[in-house]
């Protein structure tokens, strides 16, 4: 009606004072515990310092609720291995503090001793945390690739992407209603979707593991 009233074709538009239809939103979607099992166990299961590696990005990803640009950010001294957090930077660059359970530390403090040590070889002065073969920094787009890779061996949906794991990781807080107020910058809008009941009440946020401390959001 408003190309037929703007061109001329009608008087006017009978539909003007009308509201535009409201989109509801699409239900994120996440992956169950024992898919998450499944995955992080075959992707650990390969030996080689890429599988320890990879591993590593899928156990952080699940353990924090990153983004993938924030992951691949990282650099080895964002890292604190003595109080268990992790220093990153989301939108907008604002600096983030993300605590780790100490399953999901100590893993990672083997992959930063080990297998990076393996894959940076003689490569002096990498900082990043995340490196390929030849000892570079992880792009958004190869950690996509390490996560199809992962699902396709364990046997699981081969179209979860990073994003499933940041679901997944929001959903043991929202199902339990226990989000606490420095955590919804992690959270974020996934919160409305608990009272329809579209998140199963899972109890940890890591398989048979320790329910990881909120993030802190540093002014």
């Amino acid at each position: 009606f408003g190309y037929l009233s703007s061109n001329g074709f009608i008087s006017e538009d009978p539909t003007a004072n009308l509201g535009s239809l409201r989109v509801g939103r699409s239900i994120p979607r996440f992956i169950s515990e024992a898919d998450i099992r499944q995955l992080l166990e075959t992707a650990a299961d390969t030996g080689t310092p890429e599988g320890r590696r990879d591993a590593s990005i899928l156990e952080l990803l699940y353990a924090t609720g990153l983004r993938v640009s924030e992951l691949v950010a990282l650099n080895v001294q964002d890292i604190n291995f003595e109080e268990g957090f992790i220093r990153t930077w989301g939108k907008g660059s604002k600096e983030r503090i993300v605590y780790l359970y100490p399953e999901a530390l100590a893993n990672l403090r083997v992959y930063v001793g080990g297998a990076r040590v393996a894959l940076l070889e003689q490569k002096r002065g990498q900082t990043a945390m995340y490196v390929n073969q030849r000892g570079e920094r992880l792009t958004r787009q190869w950690v996509w690739n390490i996560l199809k890779t992962s699902a396709k061996k364990a046997g699981i949906d081969p179209n979860i992407t990073p994003h499933t794991l940041r679901h997944s990781f929001c959903d043991p807080f929202i199902a339990e209603r226990c989000v606490p107020a420095p955590r919804t910058g992690v959270v974020g809008t996934f919160q409305h979707f608990h009272d329809a009941g579209l998140y199963a009440p899972y109890r940890s946020p890591r398989p048979g593991g320790v329910r990881a401390k909120p993030s802190k959001s540093m002014t």
